[in-house]
Parts: C-alpha cells; sequence; structure tokens
C-alpha cells in the first residue's frame, strides 16, 4: 500500500473518531438538558454584566430537610410578584438587596421576608433583588442598573459575613466569574469586570479550562458545567482551596475598608433619588453560636457615624439560638420558615422607626397601628 493511501485511511479514522467524540457530546448535552428542564430546571443564567442572574420566568422544585415547595421568579428575574416600574405613591415601597437570604430560595414563595413583610404592613411595598452568591459589588451594580428604576422610597441592604470577602473575589467557582473592586492609589472605588486579567486567570484556574471557548462553553453548555462541578472541581479540591483562603483573610481591614467605600457609593447614589438607605449586617450561625461579633459591631459603628441607618441582627439571633429557637435549618446554612419569620418582624419594627416611614405616614394618615408596630 502507497503512502499516501495510508494517510488517507488515517486521516478518515482521525475524522470519524472526532466526529463520534463530537456526536456523542451533543447528544449528552441533548440529555442533560431535557433531564434539567424536566427534573432540576435551571433559574440563574450568566451575566457579563453582573456575573449571573436570575432566569425570567423561571421555577424550582425544592425538597430541603423534609420540606418540599416550588420557588419562582418572576419576568424581571426577581422572586415576588411583577410589579411596574412606576410606584403605586400611597405605598412605602421598600428595595431588597442581598444574596442568597434575600433571594430566599430555601423557603416558598409566601415565606421570604419581602412578602411576609407585606403581608405585616399592607401599606408597604417590597421589591426582592436579592441573588444567591452576590457580594456588595453586584448588589450595588444591581442598584444603578435596575434598581433605581422601581423609584423605591427606601432601600434596604442585607449584609452577610462572607460579603466582605466576596467584593474581592472575581471568580465564585459554583457559579463563574464577577465583577470585583479595588480602592485604587488615589483612594478611588474602581470596580472591574469580568475580563479583568486577574479575574481571568482565577477563572481559568477554577474552572475546567478549554482553550478560547471557557466563557462561552460555561454560559451555554450543560454538559460542561456536569463536568466542570462534578468531576473537576472535585478532583481540583477547589472549594477546599476558596475555603482555607477565605478564613487566611477573613475580616481584613482591607475588606472593611472596601464594603465601607462601596457602600457609601450606593447610598450616594440612593440619595440622588431622595430615598433612604437601611443596612442590616448578620453573621454566619456557626459564628453567632461561638458568640463572636466580629467585625459587624465596628462596621455598624463606621456606617453611622456616615450618617447610615445599620442594625446588627447579632444580639436578636443570638438571643433566640440561647433560648433554643429553632430559626435555622439543621444542615443547610439558611433561615428556615420561622427563621424568616422572625427576622421578617425585625425589619420591619426597623423600617416603621425610620424618619422616612414616619413622613409617609403622616402623608397619607396611616393608621397609628401601623406606625407603632
Amino acid at each position: 500500500m502507497r503512502l499516501s493511501d495510508k494517510l488517507k485511511i488515517i486521516s478518515y479514522r482521525i475524522f470519524f473518531v472526532i466526529t463520534l467524540i463530537l456526536l456523542s457530546a451533543l447528544l449528552l448535552e441533548a440529555g442533560l438538558r431535557m433531564y434539567c428542564s424536566l427534573f432540576n430546571p435551571k433559574v440563574t443564567k450568566i451575566d457579563d454584566f453582573l456575573g449571573w442572574k436570575h432566569l425570567p420566568s423561571s421555577f424550582k422544585d425544592v425538597t430541603i430537610e423534609g420540606n418540599k415547595f416550588r420557588i419562582t421568579y418572576n419576568k424581571k428575574c426577581l422572586r415576588g410578584d411583577d410589579k411596574p416600574y412606576h410606584k403605586d405613591h400611597s405605598k412605602f415601597r421598600v428595595l431588597f438587596l442581598g444574596d442568597s437570604f434575600t433571594d430566599a430560595s430555601t423557603v416558598p414563595n409566601d415565606k421570604t421576608f419581602c412578602t411576609l413583610i407585606e403581608k405585616m404592613d399592607p401599606q408597604i411595598e417590597t421589591i426582592n433583588m436579592g441573588c444567591y452568591g452576590y457580594g456588595t459589588v453586584q448588589e450595588y451594580l444591581t442598584f444603578i442598573d435596575e434598581g433605581y428604576k422601581y423609584e423605591p422610597d427606601l432601600v434596604v441592604l442585607m449584609t452577610h459575613e462572607n460579603d466582605f470577602y466576596d467584593n474581592l473575589d472575581g471568580v465564585y467557582p459554583w457559579i463563574g466569574p464577577r465583577p470585583k473592586a479595588i480602592i485604587d492609589e488615589r483612594g478611588k472605588l474602581r470596580i472591574s469586570d469580568i475580563k479583568d486579567p486577574l479575574t481571568k486567570e482565577v477563572f481559568m484556574r477554577d474552572f475546567l479550562y478549554v482553550p478560547r471557548t471557557q466563557y462561552f462553553l460555561l454560559k451555554n453548555s450543560f454538559l460542561y458545567y456536569t463536568l466542570d462541578q462534578y468531576v473537576y472541581k472535585k478532583l481540583a479540591k477547589i472549594e477546599s482551596k476558596r475555603l482555607q483562603n477565605y478564613l487566611t483573610i477573613r475580616y481584613s481591614e482591607d475588606q472593611i475598608e472596601l464594603y465601607i467605600t462601596i457602600v457609601n457609593k450606593l447610598y450616594e447614589e440612593i440619595k440622588k433619588r431622595d430615598a433612604d438607605l437601611i443596612v442590616f449586617l448578620f453573621n454566619s450561625k456557626e459564628t453567632i453560636r461561638k458568640l463572636d461579633n466580629s467585625p459587624m459591631k465596628n462596621v455598624k459603628d463606621m456606617l453611622t457615624g456616615m450618617g447610615i441607618h445599620a442594625i446588627d441582627l447579632f444580639p436578636y439571633i443570638k438571643e433566640a439560638l440561647l433560648k433554643e429557637k429553632e430559626i435555622y435549618y439543621k444542615k443547610d446554612p439558611h433561615w428556615n420558615i420561622d427563621g424568616y419569620q422572625f427576622i421578617a418582624r425585625i425589619i420591619l419594627n426597623n423600617i416603621e422607626s425610620l424618619r422616612s416611614y414616619y413622613l409617609y405616614a403622616l402623608k397619607f394618615n396611616i393608621p397609628e397601628s401601623f406606625k407603632n408596630k
């Protein structure tokens, strides 16, 4: 057999193998898409500006520690009913920014603290813009991109202890790259997008690397996501490495300074629109059980000194845990249904104590029972 004929046969075989691999990948992709659409539908998508956001009109059936329920997101990618941007001026509109605790995907639609607050005080209308995994940078960007359109009277910023670290972290290993912030040499806040060189470097390291198409595959391929999350992440021990890094630099001065700077920037944007801001600070249940309030007390004092309403939830949650109230799930780190009821009451009491709410109540002659709950 001539050499040219041998090369031709080899090339045909290579072509056949590559074609077989591609067809197998396409079949697996189609199978995973069908499986997920039936049994595990996606409720988030990768977003070039925010890192990720919820899918519009999406839903998911959740089972958590014996509780089964369905969570839904409206046409504007938010928990709760669809609400127009233009507000009803007879209602006091409160917009919530936060992470998974605000998103509240661990409780049914009617048990989130946003929904409960509306039931407790019918004069309040809530907009829930929480999204799991968000840090303060993403919450700030959410407000300037979309939140301000809702014309809120009050913005509530829910700050969990991991937000301080998240603001410096350009990659969330269970979802994807995200914007992060630094304070530059001139002391100015600079927010970098997902194209930041360092972010790209970490993304290539922490996610299954595929030359040139890695981000495209993350956005569009179920097969890539499955291989990355359930094979690569476990083999590379990404979770343990990230946790170790988090604990090493936890609550550093740089983190606190950056957080305060971002909140101040958010406050400036809110004031431009004649609205008010209140910040609720809270630790993880593990930190609270250790009776450790680091560094929330200092952060609260710093925010208060800037003229920002700030509430530390530590004493409330500590008291509840000392009284053996079950406000958290046993294994999951989030509040359970009773916990959201408990937190909703605290948030509402603080909202109704604000001058902005009092002036609204006077203007619309709200009954005294709502003014002083």
